[in-house]
């Protein structure tokens, strides 16, 4: 199975208020190899769809319930703050973004 989306990352980063932050797109694509007739692997596309917990998520509205909590960060003892630790901070906080185009 293959999924890919379109992503506008100034809704994403919070750039621009007019576009969503979510994608506005998702393609799939399942491929499958069978000796079976399209009439056949068409019902079971049909089947499948009709009960994929994944395709019914994204295509229903789902009520989310979201809650958080804090706690005090615990300060960094001093030897983390010498510039030769500064890789090593900076790879231990990074963020990957992906956008499927």
């Amino acid at each position: 199975m293959e999924l890919a989306g379109e992503l506008d990352l100034q809704g994403f980063l919070a750039l621009n208020d007019a576009i969503r932050p979510g994608y506005q797109k998702i393609r799939g694509r399942v491929k499958i190899k069978s000796d079976a007739d399209p009439e056949t692997l068409e019902k079971l596309r049909q089947a499948v769809n009709a009960h994929c917990p994944v395709l019914d998520i994204i295509s229903n509205p789902v009520p989310l319930w979201s809650s958080s909590s804090s706690t005090k960060r615990p300060r960094m003892p001093s030897a983390c703050h010498r510039p030769d630790n500064i890789g090593l901070l900076s790879r231990r906080h990074s963020m990957r973004f992906q956008s499927f185009a």
